[in-house]
């Protein structure tokens, strides 16, 4: 918690009501002092920051609490997902896709953002991960992103999961899960299904796969391994 952030609640305090006594006064700072401990440390754990019980507060000092807990919560908020969470709200409006946003970050700086263009760009591999990736790979000039991280507002579909790996991104953060998804119409489950039964051999009608002259295609995978130049990835 920053000094500017102490005063910014000591001042919602002040101008809030102006008999508040001082004793209630030192009590909110203390309490915000507590709770951006609390909250900071939550958010290196991966966990979400919740309010205390003030059922035993009147009403003004409740008021006042909440005031203080909304501008903590707030600015505790991981930077990087809040541009995910963004992106995905920008969705709404212009409507280039599903409501989902992604940015890539390397370093603590943001290489790469992403929002759901399915709808715009005539796309179905236009997720959100999926543009985030391209504008990261551009910037950097490489395929690799080892080292960068994810943030993406919503737990990533079987096609985005293998995107990232490819790209060697080994960490991802998600904010709503694929059950979320799968309650807003995105139900990632058949493919899920799919691949499972594809896994074990079972018959899926979602998709036909068949085997078509395997020796002629064979010849450009026996040219590549005589190739001493070649890049793998």
């Amino acid at each position: 918690m920053k000094n500017k952030d102490l005063v910014f609640i000591f001042f919602i305090n002040m101008l809030t009501f102006k008999k508040v006594l001082c004793y209630n006064l030192f009590a909110y700072l203390k309490w915000a002092l507590s709770s951006a401990g609390r909250a900071s440390r939550l958010h290196r754990e991966g966990q979400e920051f919740e309010p205390p019980r003030v059922h035993h507060l009147n009403i003004k000092n409740r008021k006042v609490l909440f005031l203080c807990y909304n501008y903590i919560r707030g600015n505790s908020m991981n930077e990087y997902m809040r541009e995910a969470i963004e992106l995905s709200k920008e969705n709404l409006s212009k409507n280039y896709g599903g409501p989902f946003g992604a940015c890539v970050v390397k370093d603590g700086k943001i290489i790469g953002r992403g929002l759901n263009s399915v709808l715009r760009n005539n796309d179905p591999t236009a997720h959100a991960e999926i543009v985030a990736i391209r504008e990261a790979c551009k910037e950097l000039n490489t395929h690799d992103l080892t080292g960068c991280e994810l943030y993406t507002s919503c737990y990533p579909c079987p096609m985005c999961l293998s995107a990232i790996i490819w790209s060697n991104i080994k960490k991802v953060y998600y904010g709503n899960t694929k059950e979320d998804a799968d309650d807003i119409g995105f139900r990632d489950d058949i493919i899920y299904d799919f691949l499972e039964d594809l896994a074990n051999d079972k018959e899926n009608r979602m998709l036909n796969l068949k085997e078509l002259n395997r020796e002629e295609a064979l010849k450009a995978f026996e040219q590549y391994k005589q190739d001493k130049d070649k890049v793998t990835y």
